[in-house]
């Protein structure tokens, strides 16, 4: 069954805040496979910023930063967790293999965030968590979780 939780962002601490609830959800279960993390909106709407977060959160052992020019960074955080941020505006669903998206996505202790995740949806598990970023305001964005239980 689909469900949906919205979320109201204001600033980083809003931010940190569903970063904090998405990881509750995470490990709420087991996994057999990485949580795949399909982020979309328009430019400016968040979505680097909530990896950010979602690094933050984590512990991640350095900043994440756009992975714009070099489509995918992976963080590792301190517990072993790896964070995969995939940039996926400039590329087609082909070049997500290029990426080892497959082999990425096989990895139990992995959450891998994926910006413009529309533009490769046909390479998406079944099970993506899909998140849009929408602008309320210069400062307020409004983000859409929706999910699998």
């Amino acid at each position: 069954m689909v469900k949906h939780r919205i979320f109201k962002v204001i600033g980083a601490r809003d931010m940190n805040r569903v970063a904090k609830w998405i990881m509750g959800y995470v490990h709420s279960g087991l996994r057999s496979r990485a949580t795949v993390l399909a982020l979309k909106g328009d430019l400016g709407t968040g979505k680097t910023t909530f990896v950010k977060a979602l690094s933050n959160v984590c512990r991640a052992q350095s900043r994440a930063v756009s992975p714009s020019f070099v489509l995918l960074r992976t963080y590792k955080s301190a517990d072993n967790t790896k964070i995969h941020h995939i940039d996926a505006w400039r590329i087609s669903s082909r070049d997500m293999g290029y990426l080892g998206f497959d082999a990425i996505v096989q990895d139990p202790r992995a959450i891998v965030c994926v910006e413009w995740a529309d533009r490769v949806k046909s390479v998406m598990p079944r099970r993506t968590i899909w998140m849009n970023f929408q602008h309320i305001s210069i400062n307020e964005r409004k983000v859409t979780v929706k999910f699998f239980v």
